[in-house]
């Protein structure tokens, strides 16, 4: 390992530094070795959770806690505000189609903003569920990886 009090005189990547800037310190300018991949064939680095079980224990809780408290009802509530918007969006979407088929294109002239907004809301609540969604299954996952009784 590499004496702080003194910087070093090149980059890591062996370039050497024009000029040591003014009052940096200098453990900044020391090399830090990125993380290494996981051998064992899973994804994340080997070495993000500990071995030990003991050591999992609070990263354990607070990943419980987020996914319990947070995640979980939040991606709950969304789904079923977008389950509730969802007949009348169809209903909207059926009428305003017919009314292009028989109108043509003098039907873009009836524009109702009122049913524009309740379906491009109801989408973004959808897209925004399967989002919370994914989150929600990406959280189990890590809270299965954290278990300390494995």
């Amino acid at each position: 390992m590499q004496d702080i009090s003194t910087p070093p005189l090149n980059r890591p990547g062996g370039r050497p530094y024009k000029t040591l800037p003014p009052g940096l310190p200098t453990y900044i300018l020391l090399e830090v070795k990125p993380p290494q991949p996981a051998e064992d064939g899973q994804a994340g680095y080997k070495g993000f959770f500990s071995d030990h079980p003991e050591d999992r224990v609070k990263d354990y809780q607070k990943v419980k806690e987020t996914l319990y408290k947070r995640a979980l009802p939040l991606a709950i509530a969304s789904v079923a505000l977008a389950l509730v918007f969802t007949p009348d969006t169809i209903h909207i979407i059926l009428l305003s189609l017919s009314h292009t088929q028989h109108k043509g294109w003098k039907a873009f002239f009836d524009y109702n903003a009122v049913s524009a907004s309740l379906a491009l809301i109801t989408f973004a609540t959808a897209l925004f569920a399967c989002h919370l969604l994914s989150l929600v299954f990406k959280l189990i996952n890590l809270k299965r990886r954290l278990d300390p009784r494995n």
